[in-house]
């Protein structure tokens, strides 16, 4: 059962829909989406910190090249006409737009036609230790591989070529991404693409992506690049729109929708699952979001259509038996200060009364200027609100295999039986090349486990560009460990897993 929907959202919800689908979109060229692991969003990250950006909304991801370059303008704009307080800012901003500019310009190049290899990386890795179960859903995956879009390689080395291909027409864009791996479960298949195109100034789009919904960087409540890409029908502005009326209070404006329908393998087999999405940033301190999710329908449950889902979503929670799906749903906010960022998620999951009986909260800080070009990011996770009465997120009485997709979970890594302390610095060494240390504390399995699985994670990576120039080929080296106490959720059980990894690339 969903949580309650207060009035006011449903109505908010629909106002600005039915907005945006009546204002004359900024008809262009459709262009790409830039992948979820790209480190345009960290730039853009960093730029929005300092100050120069103030109608990126950071909190709908993917954006479109298209979108990229539009942000690259306003900071451009915003860097011409303002002074940076010290020296060591300054060499960090320009640093770092420097980058963007060159990914977004590279990314495009040749304008329209097809374009067989837009990316190509080759990676191995060195993988110790099994996949671990997480705790009241179907679904396993290893500690130290996540948001890796559903990808687990194998224990032992595995290598992999993935291969971007596109076709960039006057209407219409193309993306595929394949891949051929050396893993046991998949060797050569689709890994995710999609068509897409512009109807009055919105973007509708069919295929297999990622979405990344939240504030969160580590993790989110809601979607992330955790599990393999959906397939899915999506609509949204790929530019943030300035609304009329009272809804010009709301600033710029997203509004992101999504239908997928899940695999057949699963205990309820090829269940929906829709999200609605909204992001705006009434200041420009200020980005806000609310998101709605809803599973419904599938083999053995009541049946729905697309009017049930849209009565689902803006519509009264359905009660007792006539309730026919589960549904989550929260906020999260952006509040950026002088020098820094403060950011947080905030969910609820299922009903007792009035008010979700599972709450889950995120929160954490940006530093993007610690040191001389040193960025510091600390985040925290708990989706086990409640030990002793609250349930674990997540999962569902009908829909036992819990909030996932081919066995990964589609929100936050750690699991909705968990907790999740990461923290990580990352820093400047020059000539285009950053190192990266972090640490990671979870806890997994808080209720009904004989005891609490606890990890203990330590990161270090280094990337830079290969040959000399700026050029698009990247190389990276990571490495991670991981000391397990009570290993399988057993009282003294021990164990040590890690990760060592290498790839290669090219393109953004």
């Amino acid at each position: 059962m969903g949580p309650p929907i207060p009035t006011g959202k449903p109505r908010l919800f629909t106002l600005v829909l039915l907005a945006l689908l009546v204002l004359p979109g900024s008809a262009g060229a459709v262009s790409g989406n830039i992948p979820l692991s790209s480190p345009v969003y960290e730039i853009l990250d960093f730029l929005t910190a300092k100050g120069y950006l103030h109608t990126y909304l950071s909190g709908t991801r993917p954006i479109t090249f298209g979108e990229g370059y539009r942000l690259l303008e306003e900071a451009r704009e915003s860097m011409g006409g303002r002074e940076v307080l010290s020296d060591r800012g300054r060499e960090a901003v320009v640093r770092a737009f420097t980058r963007l500019e060159f990914l977004i310009l590279q990314s495009l190049r040749g304008g329209t036609g097809f374009f067989p290899a837009r990316e190509i990386e080759m990676g191995w890795d060195y993988l110790n230790g099994e996949r671990s179960p997480i705790p009241e859903i179907k679904a396993a995956q290893h500690a130290l591989v996540y948001n890796n879009e559903g990808i687990d390689p194998d224990e032992g080395g595995t290598g992999t070529i993935l291969l971007g291909s596109e076709a960039a027409l006057p209407h219409f864009n193309v993306r595929l991404h394949s891949r051929l791996s050396t893993g046991e479960e998949d060797r050569a298949f689709i890994h995710k693409g999609y068509v897409k195109t512009q109807i009055f100034g919105l973007e509708l789009g069919a295929g297999k992506e990622s979405l990344w919904w939240g504030q969160g960087r580590h993790g989110g409540l809601f979607l992330t690049g955790n599990a393999e890409p959906l397939p899915m029908v999506r609509l949204t502005n790929p530019s943030p729109a300035r609304l009329p009326f009272v809804l010009k209070h709301l600033g710029p404006c997203r509004v992101d929708f999504f239908l997928s329908r899940l695999e057949e393998d699963r205990a309820v087999p090829e269940p929906w699952l829709a999200g609605f999405r909204l992001d705006f940033r009434p200041l420009r301190t200020l980005e806000a979001g609310m998101t709605m999710i809803v599973m419904a329908g599938g083999e053995g449950r009541p049946e729905v259509d697309l009017g049930d889902l849209f009565g689902i979503f803006f519509g009264e929670n359905e009660e007792g038996d006539e309730d026919r799906s589960n549904r989550l749903a929260g906020f999260d906010l952006r509040l950026t200060l002088p020098g820094w960022q403060v950011y947080g998620e905030f969910g609820g999951e299922d009903e007792a009364g009035f008010f979700p009986s599972k709450w889950a909260g995120l929160a954490g800080f940006y530093i993007p200027s610690l040191g001389p070009s040193v960025d510091l990011r600390v985040e925290f996770a708990d989706l086990a609100w409640d030990e002793e009465t609250g349930g674990a997120w997540y999962d569902h009485g009908a829909y036992t295999d819990g909030y996932t997709y081919k066995g990964k979970i589609l929100g936050h890594h750690v699991g909705g039986d968990g907790r999740d302390l990461f923290a990580e610095v990352s820093f400047d060494l020059g000539s285009g090349s950053r190192g990266r240390m972090g640490v990671d504390l979870e806890w997994r399995g808080l209720r009904n486990q004989e005891a609490t699985e606890e990890h203990v994670q330590f990161i270090a990576g280094y990337e830079g560009a290969i040959g000399s120039g700026r050029g698009l080929w990247r190389g990276a080296v990571e490495g991670s460990v991981d000391f397990v106490d009570n290993a399988g959720y057993l009282e003294g059980e021990e164990k040590t897993d890690y990760r060592v990894g290498a790839r290669v690339w090219w393109g953004i």
